[in-house]
């Protein structure tokens, strides 16, 4: 725990955020190998960006650290108004040939 509270703000919130996803996961209706797979990959991932923002924060770059955990908030919130704007589609399904 005394490694937790050393981290700066923006690293904390992206620990519990994990935590969440992980719960989730858990709680979620899929199989249990599909469960697995997502958690392991979210942890990798997830050490991964969380690494990265440790670094930031170490030298002095906290409001990077924030715009690393808000950048999926940021890009969805660009795509979604693409999309509504109409200046991007989603991706059609697949057209069957009989």
């Amino acid at each position: 725990m005394d490694f937790f509270s050393k981290q700066c703000l923006p690293v904390q919130i992206y620990a519990i955020l994990i935590l969440i996803g992980i719960v989730g996961t858990l709680v979620s209706n899929v199989p249990a190998h599909q469960k697995l797979t997502g958690i392991g990959a979210s942890l990798l991932w997830s050490a991964l960006w969380g690494y990265l923002m440790i670094q930031l924060c170490k030298r002095g770059h906290e409001g990077w650290s924030w715009v690393i955990l808000f950048l999926p908030v940021i890009i969805w919130t660009v795509v979604l108004m693409l999309m509504a704007f109409g200046l991007l589609r989603p991706p059609l399904a697949p057209i069957s040939k009989k």
